[in-house]
């Protein structure tokens, strides 16, 4: 008797602390892909059924076509710009992405091609419907214009999203000033596919709150995202830049 009181008591807090940390937890901005994964192991899900029907009714793949996508390639955070120039849903499996485009290191243009597979989704907060974060995985290849092979990007991907009747957005938590969202996020390794060397790689749509939970002195503040000048090194001149790069010759290539 004694003893099954104790277990029960014991059971109780771990009960109790499990749903502390779940709270805490929804609470947290989740910037990086990562940080969103670990919370999706800890807070309750949307079932595979419930997801499914979710991705069948509202397809994301326009919001993964946005512009201005940045990030970090390599140990000197140097400066990662990406671009979706085709995204579709898979006809098959919901929550599967097909997805082209371009990624541009140190003024080097190259084309992208691969695939998202949303795995999991919960709702954002706990007390609110039609808002959810889905995490889950990406594989890229990197190619020139010739199409030969320079490398693959694999690794984590998160997005923020909220739906309303028949429409879908990217969803922000809106700060004073501005967005502390990522709307969505790429976190995962380069690996060159003559040597297998791996670099780190990570950006993002919205990519100052991450660059912040990474560095902690990317943005010295401002009405808008205003980069160190240590950074500049790196690429970092200004954070927003009217330079349509996307837009030269270069094709990308989608094979489905």
């Amino acid at each position: 008797m004694l003893l099954a009181t104790i277990l029960y008591g014991f059971g109780r807090r771990q009960a109790k602390a499990l749903k502390e940390r779940k709270q805490q937890l929804a609470q947290d901005e989740m910037t990086l892909p990562s940080q969103s994964q670990r919370l999706m192991q800890l807070a309750d899900t949307l079932s595979r059924v419930q997801r499914d029907t979710l991705f069948r009714h509202h397809n994301l793949s326009d919001l993964f076509q946005t512009y201005g996508q940045n990030g970090f390639f390599g140990p000197h955070e140097q400066r990662l710009e990406v671009v979706f120039t085709q995204v579709s849903q898979d006809g098959v499996v919901p929550g599967t992405y097909h997805l082209a485009g371009l990624m541009r290191v140190a003024g080097v243009i190259s084309s992208l091609s691969g695939t998202i597979e949303l795995r999991q989704v919960r709702n954002f907060f706990e007390s609110a419907d039609g808002i959810y974060i889905a995490t889950g995985l990406f594989h890229f290849q990197q190619h020139t214009s010739s199409t030969k092979q320079l490398a693959h990007l694999d690794g984590l991907v998160a997005i923020d999203f909220a739906v309303k009747h028949d429409k879908s957005s990217l969803f922000a938590v809106e700060g004073a000033i501005r967005s502390r969202s990522r709307h969505f996020a790429f976190e995962g390794k380069w690996t060159d596919a003559r040597t297998s060397k791996r670099q780190r790689v990570l950006w993002a749509d919205e990519f100052a709150p991450v660059a912040n939970a990474v560095l902690g002195d990317f943005d010295i503040g401002g009405r808008m995202a205003t980069v160190n000048p240590k950074y500049r090194k790196y690429g970092w001149t200004e954070y927003f830049q009217n330079d349509e790069w996307w837009g030269k010759p270069l094709k990308p290539r989608l094979s489905l």
